[in-house]
């Protein structure tokens, strides 16, 4: 009894000297929790400026005017597009750069990769990250960060439906691209529809 009292007395005392005591500890569980299964609604209609680029490519020139696309032109391309390419960093800093299935779900961009994936080793050391469509005509990045999200009944069945597989009862390493800034323009009339939008 003797050992047990101490034993509960040292426990004590390194929580009291811990620099993560009980209440952060909690907040960082919420916070973790919140991160994984609560995802803020973005704005649906953010208010579109002109990218930062050299003065060559003439983005910003009144001779080429500005016509800047429209988020859902955006929206709609992420929606029915059925490849994206993701790109994250490797611990070396280098790039790495891989295609993905993915699907644009409650205003924000997800796709599925095997945990022990290069992929997945690199979000979880630095979730800052590139996705872009495949066209260089129709031109669609966004920049943001990677975040582990909860793979509810409607995300899968929405998969399962846009690429006709199965994904199984209990699938595994969904992410969420947090947005931070998007670009998007027509090849066919660059630089007048080069937009931005910050998030």
């Amino acid at each position: 009894m003797a050992v047990y009292w101490l034993s509960v007395k040292h426990l004590a005392l390194q929580l009291q000297q811990s620099p993560c005591r009980l209440s952060s500890c909690q907040r960082r569980v919420r916070q973790r929790r919140n991160e994984i299964v609560y995802n803020p609604p973005m704005n649906q209609n953010p208010t579109p400026d002109r990218p930062r680029m050299p003065p060559g490519y003439g983005v910003g020139d009144p001779q080429y005017g500005f016509e800047p696309i429209q988020w859902s032109w955006v929206v709609e391309r992420m929606t029915d597009a059925r490849n994206y390419w993701v790109a994250t960093a490797r611990a070396d800093g280098g790039p790495h750069l891989s295609p993905v299935w993915g699907l644009w779900h409650d205003d924000a961009f997800h796709f599925f990769t095997d945990p022990d994936s290069l992929k997945a080793r690199n979000i979880r050391r630095d979730p800052r990250a590139v996705v872009h469509l495949e066209s260089g005509d129709e031109v669609v990045i966004m920049e943001g960060t990677l975040e582990p999200a909860s793979a509810t009944p409607d995300i899968v069945s929405s998969y399962e439906s846009k690429y006709g597989i199965s994904l199984g009862d209990a699938p595994e390493g969904l992410y969420r691209l947090k947005l931070t800034k998007a670009l998007a323009w027509l090849e066919s009339d660059f630089p007048k529809t080069a937009t931005r939008w910050r998030f």
